[in-house]
């Protein structure tokens, strides 16, 4: 299967299959049932995200970064319309559901103030302080999985400020600092599962620095024609992501995550930048687009589900039924909002 040189228009379908593999993975982790047991490194699919949105991210913006044709704040501006949108939504769902329980006497116990103060750092997309938390000790209680959308965020505010000085020998030298922050995080908490709580949010920086930047550079060998002429079937990487994730040690899993994101990942990425048969493009896209909204909009959907025994057939149903409203999600309200905030701050 060849891989096409085309232009920054170009679509990597199978990346979009395996963005989409994984976050239907975090959400078989964070369901806490079959699918998590059977797929224990699957919170390693944040590495992933952040290769594969380097990646994507360098091929659609590094020649107009470079050059100029596009500022450092107007690339950082299209990441906050890209992100924000269903990010807050899911958030909004959430605050909705713990007042809710709050007021009902079914959920924990808090001052609506905690309420109000945590809606506020979520609205700024930062961490919200413990003290003034509705679930201390979470970085974003309103919205758990945004601890990685926050790193996301910094890297590419990173790339856009370094990109136009950013030789191929800093990049390497940038990606080796990433690696060993990553295979340290690694070994500290005992395997990379964190980020999500303060006691593990460091963490995050290792993961990010080094799989976004791992991407860029991945891109960059592939804009040159410096990797393999072939690429893997669509259905086989899917498979070996999965594999990825099912075999990781029961003990201590520190050295397996390291290079399972060190080593599998990248070559992974790499080898899965040719095109699928045509009729799997359309599948392919249309799951790439579902991955982000699953993602973003999981923690409201898991709030009553999560940790507790369904079974298999559960599982799959609520993933199936969570990828749906994840598309509608897009069709009605994503796209709009995106379509309407570039109209508005884009140009600005």
């Amino acid at each position: 299967m060849g891989v096409r040189q085309d232009d920054q228009r170009r679509v990597f379908h199978i990346l979009d299959l395996l963005r989409a593999v994984a976050a239907l993975a975090v959400v078989g982790h964070h369901l806490g049932g079959i699918l998590d047991r059977w797929l224990p490194a699957s919170p390693l699919a944040v590495d992933l995200f952040f290769v594969l949105s380097g990646f994507v991210i360098s091929h659609a913006y590094d020649g107009r970064l470079r050059s100029g044709r596009l500022s450092a704040s107007a690339f950082f501006r299209l990441r906050i319309i890209r992100l924000y949108p269903l990010y807050i939504l899911g958030t909004l769902l959430m605050l909705a559901l713990v007042v809710a329980k709050r007021l009902s006497g079914h959920g924990a116990l808090f001052p609506i103030e905690a309420a109000v103060s945590s809606l506020a750092f979520a609205a700024l997309f930062l961490p919200t302080p413990n003290a003034v938390s509705v679930a201390p000790g979470v970085v974003f209680p309103l919205n758990n999985p945004a601890w990685s959308l926050f790193w996301e965020l910094a890297a590419n505010l990173a790339y856009a400020l370094l990109i136009r000085r950013l030789s191929r020998a800093a990049l390497a030298a940038l990606v080796g600092v990433g690696a060993l922050l990553l295979l340290s995080s690694s070994v500290h908490y005992g395997g990379l599962n964190i980020g999500g709580l303060y006691a593990t949010f460091p963490g995050g920086m290792g993961r990010v620095v080094f799989g976004f930047f791992c991407g860029v550079g991945i891109e960059h060998l592939h804009r040159r024609g410096r990797l393999p002429g072939f690429s893997l079937p669509a259905g086989l990487s899917a498979i070996i992501l999965l594999l990825v994730f099912a075999f990781r040690p029961a003990g201590d899993p520190a050295l397996y995550d390291a290079g399972a994101v060190l080593i599998a990942f990248p070559l992974l990425v790499a080898l899965s930048l040719g095109d699928p048969p045509r009729w799997m493009e359309p599948i392919c896209s249309k799951l790439g687009v579902a991955s982000y909204a699953i993602y973003a909009l999981q923690t409201p959907f898991l709030d009553h589900f999560a940790f507790v025994e369904h079974g298999l057939a559960f599982e799959l149903g609520f993933l199936a039924v969570l990828t749906a409203i994840a598309l509608v999600a897009d069709a009605v309200y994503d796209r709009p909002v995106r379509r309407f905030l570039s109209r508005r701050f884009a140009a600005a």
